[in-house]
């Protein structure tokens, strides 16, 4: 089982997301991913059970972890979690209407 790294005030992940706001390397982008997986893996098991294997909704999660790291700016105010989560989800319901609805709805450009 992995390392869990969570840091209970956030001040390391605020002070690592500005180091990687500054120098957006793809190493410090990793290191941010890999210190939040257990987030993406708490969302995807939320929807488990609903048609889709688990390990797809995991890689599903994966990707709005990435761009949610990608995407956050720590001096907004909010915490990576609060922004972290509502993307993830997002991204899990956006598969499961594009991948699962047998009637397939357009998706405004």
């Amino acid at each position: 089982m992995r390392e869990s790294t969570r840091n209970p005030d956030g001040h390391d992940d605020l002070d690592a997301f500005r180091a990687y706001r500054r120098d957006p390397s793809v190493a410090a982008r990793n290191a941010l991913v890999e210190r939040h997986l257990h987030l993406a893996e708490a969302i995807a098991r939320r929807f488990a059970r609903r048609g889709e294997p688990l390990d797809d909704l995991v890689q599903v999660a994966y990707f709005g972890l990435i761009r949610s790291v990608e995407r956050f700016d720590p001096d907004v105010g909010t915490s990576f979690a609060g922004f972290a989560v509502p993307t993830m989800v997002g991204e899990i319901k956006r598969h499961f209407r594009d991948r699962t609805w047998t009637l397939h709805v357009g998706r405004p450009t």
